[in-house]
């Protein structure tokens, strides 16, 4: 159903799910798997993070019962069970427990995720959900130091810790393998655009009150004297089955704004892939075509 490469980790092994939900770790070098994680039910997508210690680092999922889950590789050389004692479940994604079709991560700041030299570890894990709805979490340090319990005796954080966000609405799901996936800009901070978010609604506040105090650069956002604000922007985009890709900024201190539609499709949406470093899109449709997209 779907496979996944472990950045960091070598180009020999990946990660593969079936039907039966067994996540399979390929070696190609070898016959039959390198170990074998067996879930309870269908897994729709997989995220290989190898930001945890040892090679493979962690795991993560998105199933049909939408449950967000984080298995730690680390310890599957020690068990016989499948690795089940080794999954943490993160969250349930939507109350109704719908599945979820895919899970999109913005790497922290590095050359690979077009983070450039923003210096701040601030990575954001997007879930599509068959209820229309896309949510968007927080899995950075500050988020697992958040959810960490409070005390001299608190137990350690988890290795992954999300909190959420933005709820992104206006695409169709519609029970469709639909897909996102996450651009940061090469000059993006979360900082500042979280200060940025903080004077956009003192600039909005103002404006309220008819004070007529608005700041120079509302047009720019959270973007400094030089650079587009592309350059500083970290936007999701999303396939749809009403044939139209949808773009949100999905910045911290930003209300999850639907930033353009693109139109152009004769068919359903399926996927959406950013250009590791560049503002660059590709769509995959069911109308057999796949249109790439620049800004202007």
């Amino acid at each position: 159903l779907t496979v996944a490469f472990a950045s960091g980790v070598e180009d020999n092994l990946f990660w593969a799910a079936t039907s039966q939900g067994h996540c399979h770790l390929i070696d190609k070098r070898m016959s039959g798997s390198a170990a074998v994680l067996v879930n309870d039910c269908m897994v729709n997508t997989l995220v290989a993070d190898a930001s945890g210690e040892g090679e493979g680092g962690r795991l993560l999922t998105g199933d049909t019962r939408g449950l967000v889950k984080c298995w730690d590789v680390r310890v599957l050389s020690s068990r016989t069970d499948g690795g089940m004692q080794a999954c943490e479940v993160l969250m349930r994604n939507a109350d109704a427990g719908k599945p979820i079709s895919h899970l999109a991560v913005s790497a922290p700041g590095s050359a690979g995720s077009g983070g450039g030299s923003g210096g701040d570890d601030h990575s954001v894990l997007a879930a599509n959900c068959y209820d229309d709805v896309i949510r968007v979490y927080d899995r950075s340090t500050e988020a697992a130091a958040t959810d960490a319990a409070p005390g001299p005796e608190a137990p350690r954080a988890p290795a992954e810790a999300l909190r959420l966000t933005h709820s992104l609405y206006g695409h169709k799901n519609k029970n469709l393998p639909i897909r996102s996936s996450i651009f940061r800009g090469a000059k993006y901070s979360a900082r500042m655009a979280a200060a940025e978010g903080q004077r956009s609604l003192g600039r909005d506040a103002a404006r309220n009150r008819g004070s007529g105090a608005e700041q120079q650069g509302d047009e720019n956002s959270y973007m400094a004297d030089s650079g587009p604000k592309i350059d500083r922007s970290l936007l999701l985009a999303t396939g749809s089955a009403d044939k139209a890709c949808y773009v949100f900024d999905v910045a911290p201190g930003q209300v999850g704004a639907l930033v353009q539609r693109l139109d152009g499709h004769s068919d359903r949406v399926y996927a959406t892939s950013w250009h590791p470093s560049e503002p660059v899109l590709a769509t995959a449709s069911g109308d057999f075509t796949i249109k790439l997209w620049s800004c202007k």
